[in-house]
């Protein structure tokens, strides 16, 4: 074996270990890039959907969510409920303790009203202190029963600088099968019962019935 034939095997070793090692190093740093994007991706969905105090949805995911459950009982009939919840006394929180105090309850006030809701279910942040639910695949009696579940949680006391601190919510209750097929009005008309609950003393739900042209309290007043 010549010189010369040693010294080609040995550039071809060379350069074969240096295109392994180049793809190699490639493939890592394309990985760690595509890592990179996905996470960058779920920052900018999280940025984009998502309430950036609470974590709980915006105003966005929540229209969206609804123009699909809406879609989904046209082709299907599936029930679902929206309902709206306006805190009581929330202002009061603002005004005595500060604004970080009051960001603080919203964030447990989202805890506690997730802890009342299945993980199909969505909760969103609507704006300040109102908050919307949308829960599909459900009957209109169990859609009081968790109405009474809300109120139950957040009767309970907040606990602000070791201050008990209590606060309620106004809950209007609307239904898919209401008449309206766009997500703002099944909004607007969850909002009507929201205000009637807040007239009639707070701290208690009131449902929309579109063929009463009024508002009611549903099914005798069922609670939990």
């Amino acid at each position: 074996m010549t010189v010369e034939v040693i010294a080609s095997m040995m550039m071809q070793l060379t350069l074969s270990f240096l295109i392994s090692y180049t793809v190699g190093l490639m493939s890592k740093r394309l990985k760690k890039n595509k890592l990179k994007l996905e996470q960058a991706y779920e920052n900018i969905e999280k940025m984009a959907y998502y309430d950036p105090l609470t974590g709980a949805a915006n105003r966005c995911m929540l229209l969206k969510t609804i123009d699909v459950e809406i879609q989904r009982h046209k082709k299907n009939k599936s029930q679902f409920s929206v309902l709206f919840l306006d805190l009581d006394g929330f202002k009061q929180v603002n005004d005595e303790f500060g604004h970080d105090a009051g960001d603080i309850v919203l964030i447990e006030v989202v805890q506690r009203l997730k802890n009342c809701l299945r993980e199909k279910d969505l909760l969103a942040r609507f704006a300040g202190d109102e908050f919307i639910i949308l829960i599909p695949q459900v009957s209109h009696l169990e859609t009081v029963r968790i109405a009474g579940k809300l109120l139950k949680v957040i009767q309970t006391p907040f606990i602000i600088n070791h201050n008990k601190v209590n606060l309620s919510t106004s809950i209007g209750i609307t239904f898919s099968n209401n008449g309206v097929d766009t997500s703002s009005s099944l909004i607007k008309q969850a909002d009507m019962p929201m205000y009637e609950a807040k007239k009639l003393g707070k701290n208690n739900y009131q449902v929309y019935y579109p063929t009463l042209k009024q508002v009611h309290k549903d099914l005798g007043g069922i609670s939990s």
